[in-house]
């Protein structure tokens, strides 16, 4: 800043404001993004709780998830939950590197 003029102080003073408002924006930017993403993974979680909670609440089960059991002992694999939990990571990693 300065280099080319001498005593040219409201030069460097315009490209450090200039560079800075720059910086302002796209931090702005990167905030609303982070805040929206947030916003959307909060909605979907709410969701999703709600979603549990009604097949809970109705005795919906996931025809996918196995249970075994015998008089002392239970054996629980989740498989269907597991495959759909699954699919909505790969869903929600794929929309948000685009």
């Amino acid at each position: 800043h300065g280099l080319f003029f001498k005593n040219s102080s409201w030069t460097s003073i315009a490209a450090r404001e200039g560079i800075s408002q720059f910086h302002t924006r796209k931090i702005s930017r990167r905030f609303s993004l982070m805040g929206r993403t947030i916003l959307f993974l909060g909605l979907v979680l709410v969701l999703i709780g709600g979603v549990l909670l009604l097949g809970e609440k109705y005795g919906v089960k996931n025809p996918l998830d196995f249970r075994f059991g015998g008089e002392n002992w239970t054996f629980y694999f989740p498989l269907g939950t597991s495959i759909l939990v699954s699919i909505v990571l790969s869903l929600l990693i794929y929309f948000f590197k685009k």
